[in-house]
């Protein structure tokens, strides 16, 4: 500017940055190690983690939102990281996670960057399964003088081609495939005296069940 007396003045500079490239963020750990949370990842906590790449402006230091939404996209909860050299991460309780009711879910995450540019969303699909099989054993029992027994029992249709154990107390004595309809069936052989059998499935989720026990006394 000049004055009337013909003198000059120039301010000191202001720089603005144009900076419309958007940065990206990612969920790059799957939840619970297979996207599937069990009864004993849930009682043990979870941790949700990814990263964040800025764009033309830096991300580094901005808060990444995370949210865990059911399939009628209700927001179950929320939660918030600060992204630390390009990663982020955040812990799901014990309590947080054993609310999610059994179903499935989706896990998003959203970051902006120094200039308020919004990263496309980053979703990741769960399935939360926190109710074990229900297994038992269907013959029974008592006393025999035929040490091969062919033992029966069933398994919620739901876990249908899951692997059942039958033990002899703790040790292993045979196996089978839970069929369609629910049912299973092993040949074993008993040893001598009191012979205490369980059978024993876990399912897909990684859910374990345990049948109360039926006596066969050889």
């Amino acid at each position: 500017v000049t004055d009337l007396a013909g003198n000059t003045a120039t301010s000191s500079a202001v720089v603005y940055t144009l900076a419309t490239t958007a940065p990206t963020i990612a969920i790059t750990s799957p939840v619970a190690g297979d996207n599937i949370i069990n009864k004993g990842e849930a009682a043990a906590g979870i941790t949700i983690s990814g990263t964040a790449t800025a764009g033309s402006a830096a991300v580094n230091g901005q808060t990444a939102t995370i949210t865990i939404v059911d399939g009628a996209n209700v927001v179950k909860d929320t939660y918030t990281a600060t992204v630390t050299n390009g990663a982020w991460s955040v812990n799901v309780t014990a309590a947080q996670a054993q609310a999610l009711a059994d179903g499935s879910y989706s896990i998003k995450a959203n970051v902006s960057d120094a200039a308020g540019n919004p990263a496309a969303p980053a979703t990741q699909a769960i399935t939360v399964d926190e109710t074990a099989p229900t297994v038992a054993i269907t013959s029974p029992g008592g006393l025999t003088n035929q040490a091969s027994q062919t033992i029966t029992g069933t398994v919620d249709i739901a876990d249908a081609g899951a692997t059942v154990t039958i033990l002899d107390g703790t040790t292993p004595i045979g196996t089978a495939i839970v069929q369609g309809n629910g049912s299973w069936s092993s040949n074993v052989t008993l040893g001598g005296g009191t012979n205490s059998l369980t059978a024993q499935v876990t399912d897909l989720a990684g859910n374990t069940a345990t049948s109360s026990a039926v006596v066969y006394t050889l």
